[in-house]
Parts: C-alpha cells; structure tokens; sequence
C-alpha cells in the first residue's frame, strides 16, 4: 500500500481494493479496481449498461452522456475517443481477464498490480474532470 501511495493513486482506486493491497492479494486488487471505472461511470451517467457497451453509450462523440471536454473541434473529440478507447482497453485487459481466468493461471506480481492500479488512477483523475453533457446540447 505504501507503494501506491506514493504514486499518489485516486482515492476510489484504494477504497475499492484497499484490503487486497493489505494483504497482498494483487490479483483481486486489480480486479476490483478496474470494476471501479464501471460502477463510477454507471453512478456518473445513471446507465445500467455493463463493460465496453456502457463506455461506448456513455462517451460516444455524437451523443455523449459525458464529456472530458467541450466536443467542439477534432482534438477534443479525438480526445474524448481517446478516453472511451483506454476505459475500454482496462476493462478488457484487467477486468475480463481477472473475471474469466483463474488466479493460479494468471500471476499478477506486486509492480504489474501497481503499474495496473495507477493507469486506473490516471482514469479516475480523468473522470473527475468530466461533465454532464445536457440534453440540448446532444447531437
């Protein structure tokens, strides 16, 4: 834990895992901190969609429920694609992965855990800045 702390992770990303990291269980941390993108997004959009289809419904350039930016120019929309693409990169790389493959099969080492844990934080950071897009302003 004090690892990560000093990559000064998102608090929601310790709330999420803080026992697993406590007991070093690094597998079910990752696991459980890459569910936290989808449970804050759901609670931010008030979707109930799951995984890649609430990412894509929620950060859709052309109906964006959320916004990283004003959706104005090609660079923030490029951005915004950006944003949704690596949600959708965590959610396959760490949370299906933790989801579909047993722990003995898929070692996770204590550095793994925490380069995964602090690209978590990075989007967690990045949420913190989005808005509600109103409905007027949706394409």
């Amino acid at each position: 834990l004090l690892k990560l702390q000093k990559l000064h992770p998102h608090e929601y990303v310790i709330k999420c895992c803080r026992e697993e990291l406590l007991t070093e269980n690094y597998f079910h941390a990752v696991h459980e901190a890459a569910k936290s993108l989808e449970d804050r997004v759901k609670t931010m959009s008030e979707l109930s969609l799951s995984g890649t289809k609430l990412f894509d419904a929620v950060f859709c350039t052309s109906s964006s429920i959320l916004a990283l930016n004003s959706l104005r120019t090609d660079t923030e929309k490029n951005q915004q694609n950006g944003f949704r693409e690596m949600l959708n990169g965590v959610y396959h790389m760490y949370r299906n992965v933790t989801a579909h493959e047993l722990k003995i099969k898929w070692m996770i080492s204590e550095s793994d855990a925490l380069d995964a844990l602090k690209i978590i934080s990075v989007l967690h950071y990045l949420l913190d800045q989005c808005v509600i897009v109103p409905k007027s302003e949706k394409n």
